[in-house]
C-alpha cells in the first residue's frame, strides 16, 4: 500500500483570515483508487508520500 496526500479544490479561512485548501490523506495500492474515492472533480492535486 502507498500513501496519498489529496488537495481538494475547495478551501476555507481561517480565524486569521488565510485562505487554506482541504488535504487529506489516503492509503490505496494505485492512484486510481484514490480518485475514485474522491470523486474527479473536487481533486486538485494528488501525490505520492
Amino acid at each position: 500500500m502507498k500513501m496519498f496526500k489529496v488537495i481538494k479544490t475547495n478551501s476555507w479561512t481561517d480565524r486569521n483570515g488565510n485562505v487554506r485548501n482541504f488535504v487529506k490523506y489516503m492509503k490505496a495500492n494505485k492512484i486510481e483508487e484514490v480518485i475514485k474515492h474522491f470523486g474527479i472533480d473536487n481533486i486538485w492535486i494528488v501525490e505520492e508520500v
